[in-house]
């Protein structure tokens, strides 16, 4: 599970510049900002009596030979209590017990339907599942974008900057608070990054910087391109 920067670690205000080139398709060159929206749409959300919940918004569609990840929500329950368990978990993806996070790259012999899915939380005695889901693997398409953004230098309490290790570049189509896809760029001076085999539609993009330590700061603002 990552670990989230606190008050020490940085604050991405320099990320707030990352800009998008898309390549190899109509409309190469120019740029736009995604407003985030305050809820997803289709966010699945159960709960209990003893209001534990668990809640989140899987991708339904992924690409071959591109990474993909689902991260559900807790609420009600923390701690060394709290386990997670799947079924009909796809062959291309593993799962975590312990933070509920489904992620794999399927191959390009794995396109298909992968459906009803389904992700329990276990606390206390108690159990909730989120909804069933499908998840579409399609092939990969010839699109690209090019990622570009500022390297930070100092942290949120003034100091210099000195540990950090690389970016996690976050991605998707699922609107900008739902980015299914990750991308690690290793090493603190690249500042560039191009994503490929991206199929028709609008991608959503951030990037989060993380220290040596693993800490990970929060994400930059999203911005949005059109394939």
């Amino acid at each position: 599970m990552r670990k989230i920067a606190d008050a020490k670690w940085l604050q991405m205000m320099a990320l707030a510049a990352l800009s998008v080139l898309l390549t190899g398709c109509p409309g190469s060159g120019t740029q736009s900002t995604a407003t985030p929206s305050a809820t997803a749409a289709g966010t699945q959300t159960t709960t209990t009596a003893t209001t534990l919940a668990i809640a989140g918004t899987p991708a339904t569609t992924a690409s071959a030979g591109q990474a993909y990840h689902f991260q559900p929500s807790v609420n009600g329950a923390t701690g060394a209590g709290v386990t997670f368990s799947v079924s009909n978990l796809p062959s291309w993806a593993s799962f975590n017990t312990t933070s509920g996070a489904v992620s794999g790259t399927p191959s390009a012999s794995q396109t298909g339907s992968y459906a009803n899915i389904t992700v329990k939380v276990n606390y206390g005695g108690s159990s909730v599942s989120l909804a069933p889901f499908t998840v579409n693997v399609i092939a990969a398409g010839a699109g690209a974008a090019t990622l570009s953004w500022a390297a930070p230098t100092i942290n949120t309490n003034g100091t210099v900057l000195s540990d950090l290790a690389g970016y996690h570049i976050y991605y998707g189509t699922g609107g900008a608070t739902v980015l299914s896809q990750e991308a690690d760029v290793a090493g603190a001076a690249t500042t560039t990054y191009t994503v490929s085999g991206l199929n028709p539609g609008t991608y959503y993009f951030a990037v989060a910087a993380y220290s040596s330590q693993g800490t990970e700061s929060m994400p930059s603002p999203p911005v949005s391109k059109t394939i």
